[in-house]
C-alpha cells in the first residue's frame, strides 16, 4: 500500500489555513489589541502545545482548537469564555473549509497510481480528513485513512500503526463503507 499525508501533500493546506486565519482575524480584531502579524505569531506559537493533547487522545480535535483560541485571547489580555472561543474558531473553519483544494498535480499523480492500493496517514481529525478528501473529489481513491484516533498515536508513531497491505484497514474512507 502506498500512503500519503493529506495536509500539505494532497491538500493545499497553507492556502486554506491562511484564508481561515484571515477570516478569524477579521472576526475578532476589534476585540483584540493585536495587529495581524502579532495575531498570526501568537496563534502559531500556541500550535504545538494544543496539538499534543489531541495526539495523545486527551482532547478532541475541536476541543483543542477552542482551547487554543481561548488562550490566544487570554494572552492578549482580552479573555473570553469557551462559547466566545467557539464562535471565533467557527470563523476560521468557515473559510478554511471553503478553501479545501488539491494541489494541481494531485489528480495526475493519483491517476498514475491507479491500480495500486492507496492510503492516508494523517494527524488530523477523522471526520474532518474524510470531509477534505470528499471536498477535493478524491475520497474514492483511498482504501484507508489512518488518524491518531484510529491508531492511538500521532505521526511519526502513526506510521508504525498503519496496516500492511495484507491486513484489514483500520477505517475505510466514506466512499468505501
Amino acid at each position: 500500500m502506498i500512503f500519503f499525508d493529506l495536509d500539505g501533500t494532497l491538500l493545499d493546506y497553507e492556502s486554506a489555513r491562511s484564508a481561515g486565519l484571515a477570516n478569524m482575524y477579521r472576526a475578532c480584531r476589534t476585540r483584540l489589541d493585536l495587529d495581524e502579524d502579532a495575531f498570526l505569531r501568537t496563534w502559531a506559537s500556541l500550535g504545538e502545545a494544543y496539538l499534543a493533547p489531541y495526539l495523545l487522545g486527551q482532547a478532541t480535535f475541536l476541543g483543542q482548537q477552542v482551547a487554543r483560541t481561548h488562550e490566544l485571547f487570554r494572552l492578549a489580555g482580552k479573555p473570553i469564555d469557551r462559547s466566545g472561543a467557539r464562535e471565533v474558531y467557527a470563523a476560521f473553519l468557515e473559510q478554511f473549509e471553503a478553501n479545501w483544494r488539491p494541489y494541481d498535480d494531485v489528480p495526475a499523480c493519483l491517476d498514475a497510481l491507479a491500480g495500486h492500493p492507496l492510503g492516508i496517514l494523517t494527524n488530523g481529525d477523522p471526520d474532518q480528513q474524510d470531509r477534505k478528501l470528499s471536498a477535493m473529489g478524491i475520497a474514492d481513491r483511498f482504501e484507508v485513512v489512518v488518524t491518531p484516533v484510529d491508531a492511538g498515536a500521532g505521526k511519526p508513531d502513526l506510521a508504525s500503526s498503519a496496516p500492511p497491505a495484507s491486513k484489514p484497514a483500520l477505517r475505510s474512507t466514506p466512499a468505501r463503507t
